[in-house]
């Protein structure tokens, strides 16, 4: 039988990358010992790289694929153009798949995925556990983003959401407000998003000494996280006495729903209640009142995460799989501070 580089591996007691490292001359990456302990079994056993599968294996597409949950969602339609412009700035072409989330459609994506068709993968999953991708790094460079499988063994791109969350919190704590409502916790399996933010709030509460009132914690009631479930969680705050008179949304989304169903009932926006939310999107910009929201440096996450699955692809990247995390900021406007 045709001796392995894994043959060499085991009996080298080393890892097949530091075999190749050797084989292909990256000496600077292997100690002189190690590097001439492997050069001496390869000696013993006769192996003899294989020329023609070294070159199938660096053979190249050009194209990368990113899926994402939902299109219609402005914050991931943000990361997608980000994405696309920071593969054609590397010479890429990106296809992007939405997967609404949903674990079906999540696992198809995932089992789809084959070399020589694409050259690697930004995901962000959803729905899927750490076994339903267990050993797709084996045939296929790939990136997350989002906050699921963080335990996962690869290259993360993510914020900050407990630090995120913590950081809008305080900015209504900071305005005086007393009773902060919020909105959008899930309580569905394997949703660390939600978790994260929740985390954020209720920190951000007990740092200064605030008790934390379960009539004001209303999970959402569609889970789907958009306007209308925004507006059916505002629903329930608005039908309390007393009233809140600020609410933290963990995503615009939802945040323009519950402002509009809080206008509707003549409710003054910030005077009565303040709102604040994560995604920092175009559309709170324009919204009436505009948005106070925590935005991401989308543009950062995207472009990092394209550069990270490229390093994968040539071969460049040797490092352990990392989590990355990226910047966000706090973007004051008129639903909370009112017009200037």
């Amino acid at each position: 039988m045709r001796t392995t580089m894994k043959d060499v591996a085991l009996q080298a007691n080393v890892s097949i990358k530091t075999v190749s490292n050797v084989i292909h001359k990256r000496a600077a990456r292997v100690s002189p010992a190690t590097s001439a302990r492997i050069l001496q079994v390869i000696e013993e056993l006769g192996y003899q790289p294989n020329p023609a599968a070294r070159q199938l294996r660096k053979a190249e597409t050009g194209i990368l694929a990113l899926a994402v949950p939902r299109l219609d969602n402005p914050y991931f339609a943000s990361i997608a153009r980000h994405v696309i412009d920071a593969g054609e700035r590397r010479g890429r072409i990106v296809l992007v798949d939405h997967t609404y989330g949903e674990h079906e459609r999540e696992l198809k994506t995932v089992q789809g995925l084959r070399p020589g068709i694409i050259d690697g993968i930004i995901f962000d999953p959803q729905a899927l556990a750490e076994g339903d991708i267990q050993g797709l790094s084996s045939h296929i460079p790939v990136v997350l983003i989002g906050e699921q499988l963080l335990a996962a063994s690869f290259d993360h791109v993510l914020i900050d959401n407990e630090a995120a969350a913590k950081t809008a919190t305080e900015h209504l704590i900071a305005l005086g407000r007393k009773r902060i409502g919020v909105i959008g916790l899930d309580f569905a399996p394997g949703t660390q998003v939600q978790g994260l933010r929740m985390s954020g709030y209720v920190d951000a509460l007990r740092s200064s000494d605030r008790a934390i009132d379960e009539a004001l914690i209303v999970p959402s009631v569609t889970g789907l996280l958009d306007r209308q479930d925004g507006a059916l969680a505002m629903q329930v705050l608005l039908d309390q006495d007393p009233k809140p008179d600020a609410v933290f949304c963990f995503n615009d989304m939802m945040a323009i729903g519950a402002m509009r169903l809080a206008y509707d009932r003549g409710i003054r926006i910030p005077e009565d209640i303040a709102f604040a939310s994560i995604d920092g999107n175009e559309e709170g910009e324009f919204s009436v009142p505009s948005l106070t929201s925590v935005r991401p440096d989308s543009e950062a996450l995207a472009t990092l995460a394209v550069d990270l699955l490229i390093q994968r692809i040539e071969n460049r990247r040797y490092e352990e799989t990392q989590l990355h995390y990226v910047p966000f900021s706090l973007l004051i406007r008129e639903s909370t501070i009112g017009e200037s």
